[in-house]
């Protein structure tokens, strides 16, 4: 008794056919937000769903499963030929208080880089919480406020707007790709190309896959981790292998971020120019 034949024929809705005691059954599955919402199995069985149901659901899994990982190989694979300035693991657009508004990234300057850190990966299922701004009227001038206490290099209702705006473009990116792009980056590194120009690049170390969350319009935005699992950079790290024959320390959860990067810190002290650790962290879609 096995698993025949197995096919997608439109998204989210799957054929299998399968050899069974009594003979060739035909099985049909439909998902909408990675659940079941219909399925049929023309077996003699009087028990529905049937066993045959669960058996290519978990096939159905299994598969998802590998393609899920194949699709993030190829997408690192694809970062990691990017070596280029234009490639935000290379370049990252770090911005500072009274740069224009973006909405791609924001820097969280409050709470600090250990302590973010502390409270996402170290208590692990924590989350940060940026509440809808609050509205006071002081002398017919209105200011906007977190009650958190959070801030950004933004404005509390520009950090709103940005939230917003990212939750909506990661949320996009993984319906359609099935990749989470949304990631926390702790600690940059300022450096250099040396022989080739002045320009000082920053690039972030550490990424923290996380996800936003939102109950309703009045609701507050959660930050929490994801899934997917913390990473160095590796595309820097292969730009600095090939540029400088320079080898960057790997990076695990196990080991304490502040130890991570004053190791990094060290490796790079003899550089030439002006090559410079900085500790803190940006929230971008990278």
């Amino acid at each position: 008794m096995s698993i025949q034949k197995l096919t997608e024929i439109q998204p989210n809705k799957w054929l299998a056919t399968y050899k069974g005691s009594s003979g060739i059954y035909t099985v049909r599955l439909i998902y909408k937000n990675m659940k079941i919402i219909e399925s049929s199995c023309d077996c003699p069985s009087y028990k529905q769903p049937c066993k045959h149901i669960s058996i290519i659901e978990n096939e159905i899994k299994k598969n998802k499963s590998i393609k899920k990982i194949k699709d993030k190989l190829d997408f690192w694979k694809k970062r990691l030929l990017d070596l280029g300035k234009h490639n935000r693991l290379i370049k990252s657009p770090l911005l500072k208080e009274g740069d224009r508004v973006q909405r791609h990234s924001l820097l969280i300057t409050e709470p600090s880089t250990e302590h973010l850190w502390l409270k996402l990966i170290v208590e692990d299922g924590k989350s940060i919480s940026f509440p809808v701004p609050l509205k006071n009227n002081e002398d017919d001038l209105e200011i906007l406020s977190f009650s958190s206490g959070i801030q950004t290099n933004q404005s509390p209702q520009d950090t709103y707007k940005t939230l917003l705006n990212l939750m909506k473009v990661s949320k996009q990116a993984r319906e359609e790709t099935g990749l989470n792009t949304l990631y926390l980056a702790f600690g940059f590194l300022y450096w250099i190309e040396n022989n080739i120009s002045n320009q000082e690049i920053r690039s972030p170390l550490v990424l923290v896959p996380v996800k936003l969350s939102q109950n309703g319009i009045f609701a507050p935005i959660i930050l929490s981790r994801s899934e997917e699992e913390i990473t160095e950079n590796l595309t820097l790290k292969e730009k600095f292998l090939y540029d400088f024959n320079l080898e960057l320390p790997s990076f695990s959860e196990e080991t304490k971020l502040s130890d991570y990067l004053y190791k990094v810190e060290m490796h790079v002290k003899n550089m030439v120019g002006k090559w410079m650790m900085v500790y803190s962290c940006l929230y971008s879609i990278i």
